[in-house]
């Protein structure tokens, strides 16, 4: 019960608003709430704080389909380009569905061991040349590294496992890497 309770009260992110107000349009195309219906809960849903304000509209509403939470978190893409330099995003920080890193003679960690990645998993699309990227991720997390291309350079995930790259929170690699190289970090969250 507490356990519930605790989530009641914490606080949503944008991506969390926009999955329950996919939720709530797919419920109106569902024909289980009316137009006017559908407005009133957007508004209250997009004004949220916590979890029990987003409960609060989609309590009566059946679970969304995976594919409605795929679309929510899918549009929010984040690029980070670099040259002759460096881009990391360490500890605590919003994950979005997609990501777009564009390095050239840089260097780049992205850290996942923290922050909440969308369920439906992160698609990262790498373009690097001479350039160096780190992933930190926990152990057991799937990183799915085929269909990423290797030009004269050094893709390494050691402890990494076979798997599927529709498992949730899944981070699934494409792109190019030319002259460089990748590694996959798993390592247990440290303070430091």
């Amino acid at each position: 019960m507490g356990e519930l309770m605790g989530r009641a009260v914490q606080r949503v992110s944008h991506e969390h608003r926009e999955m329950a107000a996919e939720r709530l349009r797919a419920a109106a195309g569902d024909g289980l709430i009316s137009i006017d219906e559908l407005d009133r809960r957007l508004g209250t849903a997009f004004l949220a704080v916590t979890f029990a304000d987003l409960d609060a509209v989609t309590v009566d509403l059946p679970p969304a389909p995976l594919e409605v939470v795929a679309a929510a978190a899918s549009r929010r893409v984040l690029r980070l380009a670099v040259s002759n330099g460096s881009v990391s995003r360490f500890g605590e920080w919003e994950v979005p569905g997609e990501i777009e890193l564009q390095l050239e003679h840089a260097t780049s960690t992205l850290d996942f061991r923290v922050s909440e990645v969308p369920a439906t998993g992160v698609h990262i699309n790498v373009q690097a040349f001479r350039s160096r990227v780190r992933l930190l991720v926990l152990p057991g997390t799937y990183v799915d590294l085929g269909s990423l291309g290797r030009h004269r350079s050094t893709v390494a995930d050691r402890h990494g496992r076979a798997g599927s790259s529709r498992e949730l929170h899944a981070v699934r690699l494409t792109g190019d890497i030319r002259g460089g190289s990748l590694r996959v970090l798993r390592r247990p969250y440290q303070l430091f």
